[in-house]
């Protein structure tokens, strides 16, 4: 694969992660246009870590609310003990996040 061939990998997986189509859908599709055969597992790999980092980038405000809600849950953090709007809010999107991955304790 060229570089020419991953960058443009790497650009349309940089756009697409924000847009609701598969990301391994976008990449199998670039292959057959381009030729370009099986892709590495390391570099789809890579590709997917890239937009795992450009989404906590873009979202990081909203997660780091997230865990100072969860830690003030359970009495850490600069937020316990203080109960305004705001707090009641963070800790409550905590909560949904937990109660939303319970089903993952069912498949492991």
């Amino acid at each position: 694969m060229s570089y020419l061939t991953a960058v443009l990998l790497g650009l349309v997986q940089g756009i697409a992660v924000f847009l609701p189509i598969s990301g391994a859908g976008h990449i199998a599709l670039l292959q057959n246009i381009f030729q370009v055969g099986e892709v590495d597992l390391l570099f789809e790999t890579l590709l997917h870590l890239g937009s795992l980092i450009a989404v906590f980038m873009v979202y990081r405000r909203d997660i780091r609310a997230v865990v100072r809600g969860g830690l003030g849950l359970v009495g850490i953090g600069r937020d316990k003990g203080r109960t305004n709007k705001r707090n009641a809010d963070r800790r409550r999107m905590a909560v949904f996040i937990i109660i939303g991955s319970l089903p993952l304790l069912l498949v492991l």
